[in-house]
């Protein structure tokens, strides 16, 4: 995360947001504050009304699980990391995110 953050609108027209990382490096992902700031970064982002998803022929089948934005970063790393580099089966993924197996499966949904 940089130290200074622009939101941009959906049409990359305007900016809807300044937000300044008032954290040191290196930064705690699993600190509360940290956290209680990615958050608030993810709320004001824009999202695409559905209408002009539909009018580009996207389909919707379901809605993505509710899954925090740390939890995803986590996981992305441990998998990116060794000894796994990309693969792993998921209950060992499981094991060492400390998960338990239908919350990993949640997770999977919305990787």
């Amino acid at each position: 995360m940089y130290d200074r953050i622009l939101v941009l609108s959906s049409n990359l027209g305007r900016i809807l947001a300044e937000i300044q990382v008032p954290f040191k490096y290196p930064r705690n992902r699993l600190n509360l504050m940290f956290r209680r700031l990615v958050d608030d970064i993810y709320s004001k982002m824009p999202s695409r009304p559905i209408t002009s998803m539909l009018r580009k022929g996207l389909e919707l089948y379901s809605w993505l699980p509710c899954v925090s934005t740390s939890l995803i970063a986590n996981s992305i790393e441990t998998l990116e990391a060794e000894p796994y580099y990309g693969r792993a089966d998921m209950p060992e993924i499981a094991r060492a995110l400390h998960l338990k197996i239908n919350d990993l499966f949640l997770l999977s949904k919305v990787l």
